[in-house]
């Protein structure tokens, strides 16, 4: 059970990793940036436009309603569901694993670190 846990923790800690780096590696491999962008930003509209299809959701970031532990406010990324009028509904009740958890919770507490950083900068420019 050792064994299998210690390969669990390690595949999890490569996925991180990996999902990381995936924007930079991707932008190596193509060289395509701009098309690359263009291409989040197209997406990102038709869902926005034409909404998800039924049963599905898409991310997009949006002030919270402090769904997920964000704080209510925060924009972060979440699941959406959008319907055809363009009206953007975060996903409820997801079944997450710790993992999963975890990953936001990180992912919050890095968004507001870089916040206040941002803030503490800014406060030095007055």
């Amino acid at each position: 059970k050792q064994w299998y846990q210690r390969r669990v923790r390690g595949a999890r800690t490569t996925l991180v990793q990996k999902v990381r780096s995936r924007y930079s590696e991707i932008m190596k491999r193509r060289g395509m940036t701009t098309m690359s962008t263009g291409k989040a930003i197209a997406d990102h509209l038709k869902f926005w436009t034409l909404g998800t299809p039924v049963g599905h959701f898409v991310s997009m970031a949006l002030p919270s309603d402090g769904s997920y532990g964000v704080e209510e406010g925060v924009f972060f990324s979440f699941p959406v569901q959008v319907n055809k009028y363009g009206v953007v509904k975060i996903v409820q009740d997801l079944r997450m694993d710790s993992f999963a958890c975890e990953m936001i919770a990180a992912s919050y507490a890095e968004l507001k670190a870089e916040a206040e950083e941002a803030l503490e900068i800014a406060s030095q420019l007055k």
